[in-house]
């Protein structure tokens, strides 16, 4: 929520130039749209419905916000002229919070996921292929995202959140204790995301690098 005030601070100064005035009204649909599924999210997400029949409700909230979140961030990576103000009031925010909510949606569904596996006594080898699966999509959603839309802000949101997942899977007694293979295969997926999350950062300064050089 602060970092969608913070984009709304660009907001008050769009009467003042015609060009402005269009650029929001060409990301408002879809960034109006992201806080509906908030909105959606923010009742879906409780305890009560903490189910395996009703958990996946929060986990397509989620998903929503991300999407939306995409497209506005799509609209404001193709301008080619944005103003300082723009850049840290506007872009930066969207970005940041298009890269969180993409992670957490991924999260979201793991966490379903987790709880089926729990409730309905699926294999535990079931969750370790949706963190594959997600380690998967984060990156090549941070890589691709980020190299179409020169957005290298976008694959480090993703990457800090990849590496906060590793820096888990290092430390937590719990998923020692029931992921299949046992503690070294853990640490060989703590490994390959920690991989990932340093080749998203590197994805991002190549990013900046052409960016710098034009």
């Amino acid at each position: 929520q602060l970092l969608q005030g913070c984009s709304l601070r660009g907001q008050p100064c769009a009467p003042q130039r015609t060009e402005r005035l269009q650029r929001l009204k060409r990301i408002s649909p879809a960034w109006c749209g992201a806080n509906a599924c908030q909105i959606a999210w923010c009742f879906a997400f409780r305890p009560s419905l903490d189910t395996p029949q009703l958990l996946w409700i929060s986990a397509v909230c989620l998903t929503g916000i991300a999407a939306s979140l995409g497209l506005a961030h799509g609209k404001i990576c193709e301008e080619s002229s944005l103003s300082f103000e723009e850049l840290i009031f506007m872009y930066v925010p969207l970005t940041l919070h298009f890269g969180w909510t993409t992670a957490a949606a991924l999260v979201n569904w793991n966490g379903y996921v987790s709880r089926c596996s729990l409730d309905l006594e699926w294999s535990a080898w079931v969750k370790v292929n949706a963190l594959w699966l997600s380690l998967l999509l984060a990156g090549s959603l941070g890589t691709l995202l980020s190299l179409r839309r020169k957005s290298g802000l976008y694959a480090l949101t993703v990457a800090w959140a990849v590496l906060a997942v590793a820096s888990h899977s290092s430390t937590s007694e719990e998923l020692r204790e029931e992921f299949p293979g046992g503690e070294d295969a853990l640490k060989q997926m703590a490994q390959l995301e920690n991989f990932l999350g340093l080749s998203l950062i590197l994805v991002a300064l190549s990013v900046f690098w052409r960016h710098r050089k034009r």
